[in-house]
């Protein structure tokens, strides 16, 4: 069922997996396998659950879905849906988050047709101090560059800068 989409998970080390100092982009890690195949199916089941299609927005060359509340400076204030809020306690349970930082508060839901993707951009500090990308049905190529300050949203139309690190991510990680 959604909101059971995810098994219980032990604290992992994320020294473990951390992938940032060889990318050159601290603080970054991959933990392949985190779902397993069951996890992403409840998770889809949840995701495209019967009226949740009204959730969908376009944005660009993406479909987007938001799940706990559009963020924003202000609070998230929608209750997370079963599925989402079961992501998010695994994602803790794991400690890759902890007790100094803010639990996670939505789930932001972006659908690619391949190539297409996001264009550069910087999250924010509304994203700040921490963002967990779950990547399903696919794999997901992963650009870094350094934050010159000349990007600050998501847009179809920059230019994308030289590149400072490349990651290629099978599904399922975190």
């Amino acid at each position: 069922a959604p909101e059971d989409a995810m098994a219980p998970r032990a604290k992992i080390s994320l020294r473990d997996f951390d992938v940032g100092e060889r990318a050159g982009v601290r603080g970054l890690h991959y933990v392949p396998d985190f779902i397993s195949p069951d996890e992403e199916r409840a998770i889809l089941a949840g995701i495209h659950a019967p009226g949740a299609e009204s959730r969908w927005v376009r944005s660009g060359r993406r479909r987007v879905a938001n799940y706990g509340g559009v963020p924003s400076s202000s609070e998230v204030t929608e209750p997370l849906p079963p599925f989402a809020a079961s992501l998010l306690r695994a994602i803790a349970d794991a400690g890759i988050v902890d007790e100094r930082t803010t639990m996670p508060n939505h789930v932001l839901v972006n659908e690619y047709v391949a190539p297409a993707g996001i264009s550069p951009h910087n999250d924010g500090d509304v994203y700040h101090p921490h963002v967990a990308i779950v990547t399903l049905e696919g794999a997901a190529l992963m650009d870094f560059w350094p934050n010159d300050g000349s990007v600050t949203a998501d847009d179809d139309r920059a230019a994308a800068p030289d590149r400072d690190e490349r990651t290629d991510d099978p599904p399922s990680p975190i």
